[in-house]
């Protein structure tokens, strides 16, 4: 379990490093009739390619997985 949160907490380290650098769209649907909202959604993207990205500080407390990229 620790080797897979691990691996999540550094793909969710690239993601953040690619929204500071490449931003997200953002898409946005709303569905109306007779006048009332029927159904909503917003979907958020990310992409982008990151390379050389170093890990920082890796901490692993409490079941919670924390890395610190750059």
């Amino acid at each position: 379990a620790k080797v897979m949160a691990r691996r999540a907490a550094i793909v969710d380290g690239y993601k953040a490093l690619s929204e500071k650098l490449y931003g997200i769209k953002v898409n946005g649907r709303d569905t109306v009739k007779n006048m009332v909202l029927q159904n909503s959604s917003i979907r958020a993207y990310v992409s982008g390619l990151i390379r050389g990205a170093n890990i920082e500080e890796e901490d692993f407390k409490d079941g919670v997985y924390n890395v610190v990229m750059s």
